[in-house]
């Protein structure tokens, strides 16, 4: 990085970056009169990451046709890189209540507001029992069967993407506090794939000979979401990823096709008769009861979920939801004829998702999530709202959408 020369309210870069323009070294002045500036960089004794990774492999032919493989898989990651802001409001030394007089740096760099600094400050760990029962020929039978047990765990799920959003800690002064179930943990998985050869008969046709059967069977777990308030700025940091407190069962918060019930507060910060405040369960959890009636309260069953008192951080750990899984069964039937050796031609009727079960999105966080888990979002926190193919902008049969019909036909010389 170049010197960053400061003259009143305007920072003089004599070396920078900007996205898109033919320097990457450009000159030319960045105003931060009307709010300060923010900027990132890095530690100067940056590390490379290193990742260890070990498995156990152990296979067994029960016949010629039949064989089981069992594997332990675990990594561990160590000296991750992550960002986090060490120019973080702290509110108790924020003495003009405009988040900015209690940051670290305000002394020395008034003009600076969010320092996002790079840094070898995380670490993951994987630990995975994986099973496959592998049939060949096996009584006109071929299949895959698969089942993994596992558990995955980091500090950050999406550290590309920072700055109000999803890659800085709720507490940058306590990045490691972070450390939860990944956003992509499945702790299990299941798989079976089985293709079925129907005895023929010869007949007219070749009607009674030909046929195949073939199937996908997926039963995956559930995926963890956790909450992200970027509307409340409960904390005073403006760092737009606040957590509140929980209280109770985290399966009574499990996502599916409607949001979390809500009973709204009246939006200021006084004790004015609202649905939060004169819910009972509410009120007793609540840290603070001026933070209730401001934000108000999600309540499923007897588990709730308050708001922390202004100027703290919410006690809930990361994560700490789930979505309601994914199961999905696809199913295919097809027919050949044959004449001669060079021509064939093959009729193939598929159904995806045959059983029309209905699957839903992530929340927040997984393979297929969206931001449905911003508390200050009234109405659609924790609602799976689509199914994962639509929330990913990515409708292809097959991955979780309604069941579909296929019909084509092959010819083959």
């Amino acid at each position: 990085m170049g010197t960053v020369n400061y003259s009143g309210s305007n920072l003089n870069w004599n070396a920078g970056y900007n996205s898109g323009a033919a320097s990457v070294f450009p000159t030319g002045t960045i105003d931060c009169s009307a709010n300060p500036c923010s900027i990132l960089g890095m530690v100067q004794n940056l590390r490379t990451p290193e990742v260890f990774s070990w498995n156990v492999n152990i296979q067994h032919a029960f016949t010629n046709n039949l064989t089981l493989e069992t594997a332990y898989v675990g990594s561990h990651g160590s000296k991750l890189v992550g960002i986090h802001d060490i120019n973080q409001n702290v509110p108790a030394l924020d003495t003009a209540g405009d988040e900015q007089s209690g940051r670290p740096f305000n002394a020395r760099f008034p003009f600076l507001s969010f320092i996002y600094q790079m840094g070898n400050i995380y670490k993951s760990n994987y630990d995975g029992l994986q099973m496959t029962l592998n049939a060949r020929a096996f009584h006109n039978l071929n299949f895959v069967a698969g089942y993994t047990y596992s558990h995955s765990l980091d500090n950050v799920g999406a550290n590309w993407d920072f700055g109000a959003g999803s890659g800085i800690p709720q507490d940058s002064t306590n990045p490691q506090r972070e450390y939860a179930s990944s956003d992509y943990d499945m702790r299990h998985r299941f798989t079976f794939s089985p293709t079925y050869n129907i005895p023929g008969k010869k007949g007219f046709g070749q009607m009674l000979e030909g046929w195949q059967i073939t199937s996908i069977v997926s039963l995956y777990g559930a995926q963890p979401w956790g909450t992200m308030d970027a509307g409340n700025d409960l904390s005073h940091t403006a760092e737009a990823t606040d957590r509140w407190d929980f209280f109770g069962k985290p399966s009574d918060f499990k996502s599916g096709a409607n949001p979390t019930p809500y009973l709204a507060g009246d939006g200021s910060f006084d004790l004015a008769p609202s649905p939060a405040l004169n819910d009972p369960i509410c009120s007793a959890h609540a840290r603070d009861l001026t933070s209730l009636n401001f934000a108000g309260c999600y309540k499923a069953k007897n588990s709730v979920m308050t708001p922390p008192a202004p100027g703290t951080f919410g006690l809930m750990g990361r994560n700490i939801f789930r979505d309601a899984g994914f199961k999905n069964w696809d199913f295919s039937l097809d027919k050949t004829w044959k004449w001669r050796e060079r021509y064939s031609a093959q009729f193939r009727g598929e159904l995806f998702n045959i059983l029309n079960h209905p699957n839903f999105a992530n929340p927040y966080g997984g393979q297929n999530g969206w931001a449905h888990n911003d508390p200050s979002a009234i109405g659609t926190f924790g609602c799976g709202c689509a199914t994962p193919d639509v929330a990913a902008s990515n409708p292809v049969i097959g991955s979780g959408g309604s069941r579909a019909v296929q019909l084509g036909l092959k010819l083959q010389f």
